[in-house]
Parts: C-alpha cells; structure tokens; sequence
C-alpha cells in the first residue's frame, strides 16, 4: 500500500519523467479557454455542460481545421481513414 509521501513522490517523478506527454492536451484546452469561454463565465453547471458539450460536437470535432491533422476536422479526419 502506497503512503501519502509515496504516492506523491511516485507523482512527482512520473511528470518529471513525462513532461512532453501532455503538450497535446494543454493545447487543446489552452484553445479551449481561449474560444469557448472568452474572458466570461458560465451561470450554472448545466449551462457549462451544455456550451461544453456544443463546443466539443458541434465545432472542435466537425468543424474546426488542425494542423497535426493536415488542416483536417477530426471528424474528415476519421472518415478518411476508415476509407
């Protein structure tokens, strides 16, 4: 059984370790934060899941062009793919 100071100093070194490996992931919510909430906040927790939800579904995922995916949606992205 891991202790309290173990399983922090296991924390520490797994992200010093893996530092790079969420790149990806602090730049989609760096995006994130800069197109969805623009500076304001949201009024209730179900007004955050839906903008979320809207956000992710219905303009990162079909519409918006990435880079990493050859300015392709990830939705395009996918099909081609699967083809």
């Amino acid at each position: 059984m891991l202790t309290a100071l173990s399983t922090k100093a296991l924390s520490l070194l797994c992200i010093i370790i893996h530092k790079y490996d969420n790149a990806h992931m602090e730049s989609y919510f760096g995006r994130f934060k800069a197109e969805l909430m623009e500076g304001g906040a949201f009024e209730s927790a179900e007004d955050s899941r839906t903008e979320i939800f809207e956000y992710i579904e219905m303009y990162y995922n079909p519409k918006r062009l990435h880079s990493s995916l050859g300015y392709l949606s990830p939705n395009v992205f996918e099909q081609k793919l699967a083809t």
